[in-house]
């Protein structure tokens, strides 16, 4: 396999959850007894939070809480059904009463029906396989559903682009690189579905087609040099992000698909190597690389410019992962330094060290009900994914910069968490590991709502081998993507040369 940009990151999503996503992570180089030094975790049953107050100092670094298994409520709940936590001293803790959450699904969101733990819902009854035809020793990387369609969604690799189509079933691939060299490096598709963009890099120069649901070419963009590897539509719009880079330097330009100009707009010049961009509501985006994060401002007429930059303690720190928000008080970014195990917020000088024990393998926020105005809020939600075999679920408060675990979610020795995604509505967050597939309740936590375990036959010819991130070998090439389509029913996990797509029925849901 050519070699990969060692950062570029996949949301989640990424693999992520939304619309976007981007070009492949590399091995992950798995670190045999990473944290072994660290004491062993202690039970923690309840939602009761850990909260860590920065108060209001620079780049504060705090210890993550000791990292705790997401435990049956059977037989440890009081009447209350809570359960009692036994946590190191130095952690403040603020028990307060956690009421019982109402949701239900209802076209993607949830508004009704009582939830209550259950027994663990077994998915293999409503998946889909799909097999995709890859004749090289390639595999599913990046995986899309379009937006407002749950029939259709997009899985690439490194040497293809497919649009499968559910009902009837049939595919149509886009794109094959016929071993020419060229290589699929990110893949999007626009907010409201009609269009998917598609880069690929040849020759050290990019170009990007458009394509629309069909699998039809509509569009061919201007090429540009260095390779792609970030395609990011504005949530709202017909306006995209687009980064190239040399391993050196980076360069952000603003498509606008309304306008079509014959050449890319003037580009702001990031002098590293980008990992990762998101937006943070409409007018402004985030990037994250070695030691710092940049925030670019878009104004009235689609200009970009920077106007941040804000630069981490550790200068060799490299920020895998950014995703942002917008918050009352402005744009807000959350980044991720994997090999580090480190959450950092820029925009609010929050540095949380050793947030897992494990390489963190990417991060998602909580989307925001359609009744909560981003205008106002004071708070939000994310999730981080890890080797460790968890993952951990934050919220953070951006007026006391007070960062608080509401849970630990455990997967189960040896499986790793590689990939996450929060529902469109944020009721469920769904992980992938190497074989398997977990949802749970976001509010709850707990014990999943639903499980999904590969089919040996499935696993039959996959090169890579399960290995737990903290305790395992390697390296090894464990690329796993997964996403919810835009009503949160259905769930699709890119793994090895199959895409399996599962449909969450309503019992799950309540």
């Amino acid at each position: 396999m050519p070699p990969v940009n060692k950062a570029v990151p996949e949301p989640s999503v990424a693999t992520n959850g939304h619309p976007v996503t981007e070009a492949p992570l590399p091995p992950l180089n798995v670190k045999k007894g990473r944290k072994s030094h660290r004491a062993e975790p202690t039970t923690n049953g309840d939602d009761s939070a850990m909260e860590i107050d920065t108060n209001g100092i620079g780049h504060d670094r705090v210890s993550a809480p000791p990292t705790v298994k997401s435990p049956s409520s059977a037989g440890l709940a009081d009447a209350e059904g809570d359960i009692d936590m036994d946590l190191a001293p130095a952690v403040e803790l603020h028990h307060e009463k956690q009421e019982t959450p109402i949701d239900t699904l209802t076209a993607g969101r949830s508004v009704g029906v009582q939830y209550v733990s259950a027994k663990v819902s077994d998915l293999s009854a409503d998946t889909t396989i799909l097999d995709v035809d890859v004749a090289r020793e390639d595999h599913v990387t990046r995986s899309a559903w379009r937006p407002f369609d749950s029939s259709i969604f997009a899985a690439a690799g490194l040497s293809f682009c497919s649009l499968y189509k559910l009902a009837p079933s049939s595919t149509e691939k886009i794109y094959d690189s016929k071993d020419d060299g060229s290589w699929v490096t990110a893949v999007s598709w626009e907010p409201s579905g009609q269009k998917l963009a598609l880069a690929t890099y040849n020759d050290h120069r990019s170009s990007i087609q458009m394509y629309d649901s069909s699998g039809s070419v509509v569009d061919l963009l201007p090429t540009a040099s260095g390779m792609i590897n970030g395609l990011h539509w504005a949530p709202k719009g017909t306006h995209m992000v687009v980064c190239s880079s040399n391993n050196v330097s980076s360069e952000l330009s603003l498509w606008d698909d309304s306008i079509k100009p014959e050449e890319f707009p003037s580009y702001q010049t990031i002098d590293a190597h980008v990992h990762d961009i998101t937006w943070a509501g409409d007018n402004h985006v985030f990037a994250s690389g070695l030691g710092s994060v940049w925030q670019c401002e878009i104004d009235s007429t689609l200009q970009m410019q920077i106007v941040n930059r804000y630069q981490s303690r550790e200068s060799n720190t490299e920020w895998s992962y950014i995703r942002g928000v917008q918050t009352g008080s402005g744009p807000v970014a959350v980044a991720a330094a994997s090999s580090a195990c480190s959450l950092w917020i820029p925009t609010h000088d929050t540095l949380i060290e050793d947030a897992h024990r494990a390489d963190i393998t990417g991060i998602e926020i909580r989307p925001k009900h359609q009744d909560q105005d981003a205008n106002t809020s004071t708070s939000f939600t994310f999730a981080s994914a890890s080797l460790d075999d968890t993952v951990k679920v934050w919220t953070f408060d951006v007026e006391s910069k007070k960062i608080t675990c509401l849970h630990t979610l455990f997967l189960s020795p040896g499986l790793p968490a590689l990939a996450l995604a929060f529902s469109p509505d944020g009721w469920a967050i769904a992980a992938a590991s190497t074989d398997r597939l977990f949802v749970w309740n976001t509010d709850r936590g707990d014990e999943p709502i639903a499980t999904w375990v590969c089919p040996a036959d499935s696993a039959t010819g996959n090169p890579e081998r399960p290995v737990n991130g903290e305790n395992g070998s390697g390296p090894v090439e464990v690329y796993r993507t997964i996403g919810w389509d835009t009503n949160g029913k259905k769930i699709a996990m890119g793994y090895g040369k199959k895409v399996i797509t599962y449909f969450l029925n309503k019992n799950e849901k309540e």
